[in-house]
């Protein structure tokens, strides 16, 4: 008991001259100060919550200003051990928590789950989140029976900040501005910047009321270039014929495509929250507190496309190179926008009912929606000769006829009108009982509770072409062009003007076509009811804490879809229950006097997407370079994984410095997979191959089995001046035992689950010294199957994409102008790490490439 209340009361004397504050300093008894500032200040209160957990909690908290420091929660959580974040267009947007990626894990705003931007999934979009809303993150990787049953890799809890955490009369405010370096043939540099704020203040009688608000601005513009060779690769024969095996003919990999693209990609997000607390004593607290968070994100997508025909034969070849005899090229641009909105309100009365009895009633409401409207023009010129080099590491096409440079002579194909609607509402009711809970409590404990979980989406979706009309490209072009990755001609850049006027013009006499397959198959709505329960227990002595008990999870779905008989479609409704009886049991055990062994048996359920087991026909996608269609699986089952952890802690420096070690165990049936293959369907009247993808269940176990590890160290023992340098190192590695059914029937046993990678490694090195504050940070993120884009057929499994492994570096610096204002610059991505996709044979398929920013800023606290 010592032990634990000395560690305590260091970290409160800690947080004393931050502000930051505990409620005893609130409430004026403040300890004495030892004053430790920045990601010093940050690691101290991390060290501090895992140490109290009494789950396998990491956490990462705010600094002594009360930041975060990172742009949005998705760049915080690279910063946690054994948790990495997939990024798009270099921002990171999905959680993954040992190597398990966003659809094995929960993601909550104050214990509360909230609604999605994620059309069809259950995925939190972080870059929507800004970072100065949250007090803390916590990411809970073994569940007690009081805990949501529905993670198998994590649950992260976004933690937001209330008055009575901070000081009085709390005011700051950043403003950071800047570049991202884009190369100039690539659309050149463009401008990135944000500006944060909070106020916090207490009122009423006696202080008893706290009010604070947050509002935060984001904006960034950046160009991306991006080249792919197509989803697959052919083989040619000798004689120039195309094999129907891939690695028939001469062995010879040939793409089946060069595509350049070049997002010219502009975001821009707010957010505004406020809480409002209630503290009339000690026995009684309450909170209401309301979210708005929304991102627009407009990208224009120029492209040029040169696409093998499948007539088309192969002279001179070789390993590196050819001639290809007829290929079609495209030149079109896509205006996709995207209007993204998270908002809602959650809410807490507590009440301590006697000594050691508390009850607590929990409540939230949010709502997301998208709104996604979409155009496309598109022109195109067949039969065009090319010369093909891969000799070096994108394929270079080069034409062989002079027309393919007249712009006159590539005929519209079609202007498209499509887009998408959603609308999610989630209702979260919670209730607990707890008796002798509390962390200073001492024998037998309980808990019971229960909690209420609704969740309800639509989604709307439609496409129309327009063709037939007798303009060319030549007569929307606006001159000048932009680059892609390797490109040696340059993407013609559409006037959206020009292209609006030729459409206004013709469009009346145009041939209309109506996409209802797709139209249909990606209009659906769904509701999904989750009913739970939990009983648990505790006893706690002076040196460990056994803690047990059962959840019990009912789930209802049903959803609405459309399927067609005979080309009629009709709304179709599927129905699924399930229950799930989730045991538990947690132990702590002081191994010293700084160290602690925890040890948990447990069971998880892993829900699937809300897209894969609704009904649905699927929307049939035709401008990938292979068309796809993915189909929804009514009869889907939820994962259940038994799950077994093992870790160990040694606290450093009085809790400022810590070593952790973790080994978890994962056994896990009813796998999800997206099964994949080629199948020939019509498409406008014409038969196509497409990949048609669709959820299955794994008929054998999987497992995984992985190890974290996580140092923080303060170097104090250096000689100044640098003893005011820092390390934070963390990691996992896991290897699966996958067992996949392929096409034939046949069983392949794979290492890693689909989107997962086996290694995930943080670091960075800090120094604070007066009035200096500096960090490098680096994330390394593994090799991972993309599952988008599955195929398994026994022949076809080599073209499955893999993402290659990426390592990004960020430095931040910082000056203290005075104890109220500082300067800073932040460098993001200086290494320009992109994004690339391979074929499993290891030959390039896709890469994006993605250019530093540099930012300076100014931080104010009043």
């Amino acid at each position: 008991m010592a032990v634990a209340i000395g560690a305590a009361l260091s970290a409160s004397a800690r947080e004393a001259m931050a502000d930051e504050v505990p409620m005893a300093a609130a409430e004026g008894v403040v300890p004495a100060a030892i004053e430790i500032r920045g990601v010093r200040s940050s690691n101290a209160k991390t060290i501090a919550t895992k140490r109290e957990s009494v789950a396998m909690v990491d956490t990462i908290a705010a600094d002594e200003i009360g930041k975060l420091p990172d742009f949005n929660v998705g760049d915080v959580l690279k910063r946690v051990t054994g948790v990495a974040t997939l990024s798009y267009q270099g921002e990171p947007r999905f959680v993954v928590v040992r190597g398990l990626n966003a659809n094995y894990n929960t993601t909550l705003i104050d214990g509360f789950t909230l609604a999605t931007a994620d059309i069809g999934g259950r995925q939190i979009y972080m870059e929507v989140l800004p970072s100065n809303f949250v007090r803390r993150v916590d990411v809970s990787k073994n569940p007690l029976p009081e805990t949501d049953g529905g993670a198998i890799g994590g649950v992260v809890n976004m933690v937001s900040g209330g008055a009575f955490n901070y000081r009085a009369d709390l005011l700051d405010f950043s403003v950071k501005a800047g570049e991202n370096f884009g190369q100039p043939k690539s659309g050149g540099s463009r401008p990135i910047g944000e500006a944060q704020g909070r106020w916090a203040t207490r009122f009423g009688p006696r202080n008893a009321f706290g009010l604070m608000t947050t509002a935060s601005y984001w904006t960034r513009q950046i160009n991306v270039p991006q080249i792919e060779t197509g989803s697959t690769l052919n083989s040619y024969t000798d004689a120039g014929t195309r094999s129907a095996v891939f690695g028939g003919g001469n062995g010879y990999a040939v793409p089946t495509e060069r595509r350049w693209y070049n997002y010219d990609n502009t975001r821009t997000r707010t957010g505004l929250t406020a809480r409002l607390d209630w503290h009339p004593d000690e026995a009684m607290s309450a909170y209401v507190s309301t979210y708005d968070f929304r991102q627009k994100e407009y990208s224009d997508r120029y492209g040029l496309l040169a696409s093998v025909d499948s007539s088309a034969k192969v002279g001179n070849q070789s390993a590196t190179g050819g001639a290809i005899s007829s290929a079609s090229q495209t030149a079109d641009v896509g205006r996709l926008r995207w209007d993204r909105a998270l908002y809602g309100a959650n809410g807490e009365y507590k009440i301590e009912l006697r000594p050691g009895l508390t009850a607590d009633v929990r409540a939230s409401l949010s709502k997301s929606t998208v709104e996604n409207p979409q155009t496309w023009e598109r022109f195109i010129q067949s039969g065009l000769a090319f010369n093909y080099d891969w000799s070096g590491k994108y394929p270079v096409f080069t034409a062989v006829s002079p027309n393919a440079a007249d712009p006159s002579r590539y005929a519209l194909q079609y202007h498209r009108a499509e887009g998408t609607w959603y609308a999610a509402t989630v209702k979260d009711v919670q209730t607990n009982l707890k008796y002798n809970m509390g962390e200073e409590s001492r024998g037998w404990g309980g808990a019971v509770g229960a909690r209420a979980l609704r969740t309800e989406s639509a989604t709307s979706f439609y496409r129309t072409d327009y063709s037939g009309a007798p303009y060319t490209l030549a007569s929307v072009v606006s001159g000048g062009g932009l680059c892609a990755v390797a490109c040696n001609t340059r993407i013609p850049v559409i006037d959206f003007g020009l292209a609006d006027a030729a459409f206004a013009k013709y469009g009346g006499g145009e041939k209309t076509t109506v996409d209802l397959a797709s139209q249909y198959g990606n209009t659906y709505d769904l509701r999904e009811h989750v009913n739970a329960a939990y009983a648990q227990t505790q006893f706690r002595t002076d040196k460990w804490l056994v803690v047990g008990g059962l959840r019990l999870e009912q789930t209802h779905f049903d959803s609405d879809g459309y399927l067609a008989t005979n080309g009629v479609y009709a709304l179709v409704p599927t129905k699924n229950s399930y229950s799930n009886l989730l045991p538990s049991v947690t132990a702590v055990m002081e191994t010293g006097a700084e160290s602690k062994l925890r040890m948990g048996l447990s069971q998880t359920v892993g829900r699937p997407r809300f897209d894969q087991i609704a009904t649905h026909g699927g929307a049939l996608n035709t401008s990938s370079g292979v068309p796809t269609l993915s189909t929804g699986n009514p009869d889907l089952k939820p994962r259940l994984s038994t799950n077994l952890d093992l870790g160990h802690e040694w606290y450093l420096d009085d809790g400022r410095g810590i070593v952790s070690l973790a080994l978890f165990h994962k056994r896990i049936k009813d796998e999800i997979f997206n099964f994949g293959q080629m199948q020939s369907l019509p498409v406008n009247g014409v038969p196509t191959q497409v990949l048609v993808t669709q959820a299955r269940n794994t008929a054998d176990l999987t497992r995984l089995t992985g190890i974290e590890f996580g140092v923080t160290k303060d170097l104090t023992f250096l000689p100044a001046p640098f003893n005011g340098l820092g390390v934070s190192v963390n990691g996992s590695y896991s290897r699966a035992h996958a067992p996949v059914t392929l096409s034939n029937g046949s069983t392949l046993v794979l290492d890693a689950l689909q989107q997962q990678p086996k290694q995930i490694l943080n670091a960075s090195l800090y120094y604070e010294k007066g009035p200096v504050h500096a960090k490098l940070a680096w994330s390394h993120l593994g090799k991972l199957w993309d599952s988008r884009f599955p195929n398994f057929t026994p022949a076809g499994f080599i073209f499955n994409r893999y993402q290659a492994a990426t390592d990004n570096v960020d430095i931040q610096l910082a000056y203290d102008i005075s104890k109220r204002a500082s300067i800073s610059l932040d460098v993001l991505n200086a290494t320009s790490q992109g994004q690339q996709y391979n074929f499993g044979s290891g030959q390039v398929q896709s890469a994006w490439k993605l250019f530093p920013s540099v930012l300076v800023g100014l931080n104010i606290k009043l």
